[in-house]
């Protein structure tokens, strides 16, 4: 039987008060981030992480990522090499986002304006 994070022995209360106070903490959060004011500390904005096959090794850093755990998710996505990413995005969720290169004066998609530079730098 598994453990409960708040109790040395493992009752049905215990396990219920557990899961009432996460389920409780998880729900006023839910609400909190709707108010304009307090979305900025619960939710972060998305973080470009490669913008046009340049490493923002500062962003990564920022992030608290390596360019080992950057590597592992563009080899998940059948990425080959930097320089073949446009822009990869640390979205609001954790997830990275990745868009490949798909030739020269390309716009910005719709969905990356406001996270990237609206011309290359």
């Amino acid at each position: 039987m598994g453990r409960i994070p708040n109790a040395h022995d493992a009752s049905y209360v215990s396990g219920a008060a557990t899961l009432v106070a996460v389920l409780g903490t998880h729900a006023a959060l839910t609400r909190l981030r709707l108010i304009p004011g307090l979305a900025s500390f619960i939710e972060r904005e998305p973080r470009l992480l490669i913008a046009h096959g340049r490493l923002l090794t500062g962003e990564l850093r920022r992030c608290g990522l390596t360019r080992a755990d950057l590597k592992v998710v563009l080899r998940q996505q059948g990425t080959k090499a930097f320089a073949a990413v446009r822009y990869a995005v640390l979205e609001q969720r954790g997830q990275i986002s990745v868009v490949h290169e798909i030739g020269a004066g390309a716009t910005v998609p719709e969905l990356l304006q406001g996270i990237v530079p609206m011309r290359p730098t």
